[in-house]
């Protein structure tokens, strides 16, 4: 029956064809009449791809109003297909001087003014006569003939089509590829299926692709914009940073279903823009992006990255700190990767609705810096990833974050559904949040806040974000669970430059109510977080990430699960963990507190 109907249409098609072509003969007078355009659309619809279509169209496309066009390009799924059957419909039309009531067809202003250009030129819009009343034939409008421009010269663009003129429509409206069109030229080589298209960045320099005839039609296509590769550096690059941010922008045809830098799923945004955070070890290491669509095609691209030593140390004033805080000591060695920042077990743990929050605040402009805690952030990140299975893209990191940027992500006291709350999935996400940071109290109100990077130490009631607030937002938050992190003090040490913090006491948020949380702070309120300067981070944080690192040693009860209360244990021992470090090298007191589901399972191995 299928094979039936698809001959009548056929045949269908055929007569209107030769029925337009009499037609045209004889010229137009009227527009076609509704049972002939019908079955001149179900023609067109009836074949499958965008060429045929478009045969189809210009082949029966005589005699037409203004309104009968319209509702052909609406057949049509590409936007430089509509403007080709406008542009050769205008000679057919009978109403031109209505022509302008196409370009509410078209999404792309381009499109409109390209529309609105060729119409112009082809001089005075009049109307069509019968053949046999004017003297002499009028001439057809003369048509350019198309020249088929070239990838690199159109400003290649594959968003959802292959055809040419919507390539060069929707690069303009692009701007990720505006940007990435200059890296392409340079560089653009990539594998379809399970084989890795390598850089090797020596002597097996694959040359960049720019024949789009070698490149399947409908495989994601991948553009790196950081690092800068070109054929001066043979495609590869250098730096002496430990951390890089890869990025890029990919496409596809049919939708890029998710985008892998070296095993971790980058971010990935509407313009198909992508990036993510990479850890490089010291010489040569091999970056490889991945990329998969909906149809589950793969593409591949990879190139070497070499990390090589600073050409001098960094030069860090020590900030000057009160008398009781343990002073960071500069570094002699401006290289030095602390024993949780590499190595980082992979547990193959998949967490795919958790969300988290990771903010790591250093450089205040009222307030002494905290040396590590950009790098307490960032390695934290890793270990979400790595080790409890977040995906990068529900991480929501921030550095060196604003009293906007909390508000933002915690909500505010009379609008408490913030990013975070808006970003989880209800009653199904579990969250993690870690800071990194200064803390203090109120002067006037003695509660405690997060102390922004802006904010003025002697106003935290205005600058400072109350963590009253947070925890009465987080009781409200309808996740799973909660697990919060906190490598803070509230004495306000480091923070007051003409106050004695220590005879300050915040007073504690209240946590009732808050049943599916779980509080694990650095110290005790009237305590000072000490840093641990050989390993450059918070004292906390180093022992929170080693307990995770060393996850059979926290598993006392070896049931291959680490719960928070594990995780407790590990960095509270008095002759192992946080109090005897501190003791011992500083001579100070720094307790870590646990509050909350103490039993919460934070990874399995």
């Amino acid at each position: 029956m299928i094979k039936h109907s698809f001959l009548f249409v056929s045949i269908l098609g055929f007569l209107l064809i030769a029925t337009s072509a009499v037609l045209a003969q004889k010229g137009c007078k009227s527009a076609m009449s509704s049972n002939q355009f019908e079955q001149y659309k179900a023609a067109i619809k009836s074949e499958s791809f965008t060429e045929n279509q478009m045969d189809v169209a210009k082949a029966g496309g005589k005699c037409l109003s203004c309104i009968q066009i319209k509702e052909v390009l609406n057949t049509f799924s590409f936007e430089a297909s509509k403007l080709d059957f406008a542009k050769w419909a205008y000679s057919q039309c009978v109403d031109k001087s209505n022509y302008y009531t196409l370009n509410s067809a078209f999404s792309f202003s381009s499109s409109k003014s390209e529309l609105n250009s060729y119409v112009a030129s082809q001089g005075a819009v009049e109307e069509v006569a019968e053949v046999e009343e004017e003297p002499t034939p009028r001439p057809l409008p003369t048509r350019k003939p198309k020249v088929k421009k070239t990838q690199r010269e159109t400003g290649w663009n594959p968003y959802q089509t292959t055809d040419e003129d919507t390539k060069k429509a929707l690069n303009d409206q692009n701007e990720a590829f505006k940007k990435a069109q200059k890296q392409m030229d340079a560089f653009f080589v990539m594998t379809i299926g399970g084989d890795e298209g390598l850089i090797d960045g020596k002597e097996n320099v694959k040359k960049p692709q720019s024949d789009e005839a070698s490149i399947p039609a409908k495989s994601p296509r991948i553009v790196i914009l950081t690092p800068e590769l070109t054929a001066e550096n043979k495609f590869s690059a250098r730096t002496n940073q430990k951390l890089y941010k890869v990025s890029g922008v990919i496409s596809s045809t049919v939708g890029i279903y998710e985008v892998f830098v070296n095993e971790n799923e980058a971010v990935l945004n509407s313009k198909g823009e992508f990036s993510s955070d990479v850890m490089l070890a010291f010489g040569e290491n091999i970056i490889s992006i991945k990329a998969k669509d909906t149809k589950g095609q793969i593409s591949k691209i990879g190139f070497p990255f070499f990390r090589e030593s600073s050409a001098e140390p960094a030069k860090i004033d020590p900030p000057k700190l009160d008398p009781t805080t343990p002073e960071p000591k500069k570094s002699t060695d401006s290289e030095f990767i602390s024993s949780v920042d590499k190595d980082i077990p992979n547990l193959n743990n998949v967490n795919k609705d958790g969300i988290a929050v990771v903010i790591g605040n250093s450089q205040y402009s009222r307030a002494k810096p905290v040396d590590f805690a950009i790098n307490d952030a960032r390695t934290m990140k890793q270990y979400l990833m790595n080790v409890l299975g977040f995906k990068e893209g529900n991480i929501l990191y921030y550095e060196n974050a604003t009293l906007g940027d909390m508000n933002t992500i915690f909500g505010t006291q009379s609008n408490p559904k913030g990013r975070l709350n808006n970003t989880i999935k209800q009653g199904i996400s579990d969250v993690v949040i870690f800071y990194s940071g200064h803390g203090a109290p109120g002067l006037k109100d003695n509660r405690a806040y997060f102390v922004p990077v802006e904010a003025d130490p002697n106003y935290m009631e205005n600058s400072g974000y109350s963590l009253d607030v947070l925890y009465d937002n987080l009781k409200n938050l309808p996740a799973k669970s909660i697990v919060f992190f906190s490598d803070a003090c509230f004495s306000g040490a480091n923070v007051f430059d003409k106050i004695s913090p220590m005879v300050i006491r915040s007073k504690e948020p209240a946590k009732e109510g808050m049943v599916n949380t779980t509080l694990l702070s650095s110290c005790k309120g009237t305590e000072v977080s000490c840093w641990h300067n050989e390993e450059k981070h918070g004292l906390f944080t180093f022992y929170l990430l080693q307990a995770m690192k060393d996850y059979q040693v926290t598993d006392k009860n070896k049931d291959r699960q680490i719960s928070v209360e594990e995780i407790f244990s590990y960095i509270a021992d008095n002759n192992e963990g946080i109090p005897y470090y501190a003791r011992r090298q500083y001579g100070l007191t720094q307790t870590p507190v646990l509050q909350g589901l103490k039993t919460k399972i934070l990874f399995k191995y």
